[in-house]
């Protein structure tokens, strides 16, 4: 990329030839300089540092790069100390945006949870809901359009009755894999690894309506 950073990314050859998009336009419009003009590359369903912005140079080569935007940074560091490289496809994975930190709930009621979900290799094919912290779990409506690689909203009506409450969602895509629990996730990880987090997320909703997240 152009940037001052110079971010460079190794894309295997096969993804390349697959859905790989050299970027000139976006929503009918040529491409904004803060959304990467003149050209941007992106990779459907890849995480959005490897859809490098600006883009200046492609070269051709018979392995990776190996720069420093993909082994530095961008990797996954295990608790063995070894970090492991190219993790390409992004994990299914949901979050509530509503309600979610910053806000808050005006006393006991009727509320819509809300938020997205997406998978990096597919459609998502449910998500569900807890209200109390994972003891139970209800399917949530998704909107009409889930398309693969994309941002899928979904909405579940909540009867909140006041009191503290532990909310979460889980999501499962065509391929029939499930966000994993957040133990799950980190199991084998380095405490200073965070690339590539796909565990359920908790918010915690006080008494008094304010929403916090379980694990600040």
């Amino acid at each position: 990329g152009a940037d001052a950073a110079m971010m460079s990314r190794s894309v295997p050859l096969e993804k390349v030839m697959d859905d790989a998009i050299v970027a000139l336009y976006q929503n009918g419009e040529r491409l904004r300089p803060s959304n990467g003009y003149p050209m941007r590359l992106f990779l459907p369903g890849w995480e959005g540092n490897a859809c490098v912005k600006w883009l200046r140079t492609i070269k051709v080569l018979d392995q990776p790069a190996m720069t420093r935007d993909e082994t530095s940074k961008y990797s996954d560091l295990q608790s063995d100390g070894v970090s492991k490289l190219f993790s390409f496809p992004m994990g299914v994975k949901s979050v509530i945006t509503s309600p979610s930190p910053g806000l808050s709930m005006q006393g006991p009621g009727i509320y819509q949870v809300s938020g997205i979900a997406w998978s990096g290799t597919s459609k998502i094919r449910c998500v569900e809901i807890s209200a109390d912290g994972g003891a139970t779990w209800a399917d949530a409506a998704l909107d009409e359009h889930v398309l693969p690689k994309c941002l899928t909203r979904f909405r579940s009506a909540w009867n909140w009755n006041g009191g503290p409450a532990t909310i979460l969602s889980r999501a499962t895509d065509q391929d029939g894999r499930v966000q994993p629990t957040r133990a799950v996730a980190l199991e084998g990880r380095s405490r200073a690894a965070f690339y590539h987090y796909n565990g359920i997320q908790a918010w915690r909703v006080g008494a008094d309506g304010e929403v916090s997240n379980v694990y600040a």
